[in-house]
């Protein structure tokens, strides 16, 4: 299943940002977005999350998840 990823590489890693996204592309990430501290934004399979874990230059992999309050106004559910 796709889900959203934050990946973020730890700090003496930040030198290979470049080679970092192009090995998670060949993961078979879909890289949506990346800054210069680090943190890489993509979809990718649920199963990566575990994989990508163990990867010594990523510090944390999370999926994003939307969530959505009701407006102000609506009753109490």
């Amino acid at each position: 299943m796709q889900v959203d990823l934050i990946i973020t590489l730890n700090e003496d890693s930040l030198s290979n940002l470049n080679s970092v996204v192009e090995r998670l592309k060949q993961q078979g990430v879909a890289v949506s977005d990346v800054t210069t501290y680090g943190v890489i934004m993509g979809k990718g399979d649920s199963s990566l999350i575990s994989k990508l874990s163990k990867d010594k230059e990523i510090e944390s992999v999370i999926e994003d998840y939307y969530t959505q309050l009701p407006p102000p106004e609506s009753g109490i559910q």
